[in-house]
């Protein structure tokens, strides 16, 4: 898709969608942040023509679907209730490894990000995580086609997904979220 460098981790972008969730004083669980953050970059790879990748870090083929191991490994031992993640930020860790307590966020000047991961917390933050692995796992899809390579299942564990995939499947979605648009007007 592209050589450029993305401008956010996933931690600025986690954080951006954490920091939404505690606004509005909904619950939110590794899982569903882990979907969301899939479906933001998929929306931004099509949407963002001049800083297509959200971020760098690349999205792997996990058994229970697309997984951005940084985020997954941060919560993995941090929530004391699996199914809910405390309203803390995700940090970073400077260069001597301590944390950096500057925790990252997508910036107000970035108005274009911020409203292509707005549309997709409007389509898609009142689901469930289980909502969502039901929408993202299907035959076919980016995750299904890197994780059962050539059609045997398991084949492709903790490959990358393919972000022209990603994208190609994002495009559908997009387009039902501007038809949704229009038809409520």
């Amino acid at each position: 898709m592209t050589n450029q460098r993305a401008k956010y981790t996933p931690a600025h972008v986690a954080n951006y969608i954490l920091r939404y969730f505690f606004i509005y004083n909904k619950e939110i669980t590794p899982l569903k942040l882990q979907k969301l953050l899939y479906i933001a970059y998929g929306w931004n790879l099509v949407l963002n023509k001049e800083n297509p990748r959200l971020f760098d870090e690349p999205i792997l083929a996990w058994k229970y679907g697309p997984v951005i191991p940084s985020i997954y490994y941060y919560f993995k031992d941090k929530t004391a209730d699996r199914n809910k993640i405390d309203n803390s930020y995700v940090v970073t860790f400077d260069e001597k490894g301590d944390i950096d307590y500057n925790a990252p966020i997508i910036p107000d000047s970035d108005i274009k990000t911020r409203r292509i991961i707005n549309a997709v917390l409007d389509k898609y933050g009142e689901r469930s995580g289980e909502e969502l692995v039901n929408k993202l796992h299907k035959k076919g899809s980016p995750w299904d086609n890197a994780y059962n390579k050539n059609g045997v299942e398991g084949s492709g564990k903790n490959s990358a997904l393919n972000d022209d995939e990603i994208a190609e499947r994002s495009r559908f979605a997009i387009d039902d979220f501007i038809e949704s648009k229009k038809s409520s007007n």
